[in-house]
């Protein structure tokens, strides 16, 4: 015997209230570990960036903390009526490949 379409209705939101219910509880226990990896990990993660030269001299540049170089600024000043173009560079490889380009 078929079921008629309000039955059918009944069981299709039943089933996707499951569905986002599990979901829902998938994003909070995601974000809960995401919390505590944040608080454990941040204090053992600082000491190491700081206590090596390399990491200490670039992580004001990684974080984009520092003012842009002296070239890049004054070409910007000079040529202020120009369109911009953006240029998408990922690592720190990709942004100093593009420096020729700016």
């Amino acid at each position: 015997m078929q079921k008629n379409y309000h039955e059918n209705t009944k069981e299709l939101k039943h089933e996707r209230d499951k569905i986002l219910g599990e979901a829902n509880a998938l994003i909070f226990l995601y974000n809960i570990l995401f919390i505590i990896g944040i608080t454990i990990g941040l204090p053992l993660i600082i000491p190491l960036v700081l206590a090596t030269d390399k990491r200490r001299k670039t992580v004001l540049h990684r974080l984009g903390l520092t003012p842009l170089p002296k070239a890049i600024s004054q070409n910007r000043s000079q040529k202020r009526d120009s369109r911009p173009i953006w240029i998408h560079a990922l690592s720190v490889g990709e942004v100093l490949s593009a420096v020729p380009l700016i």
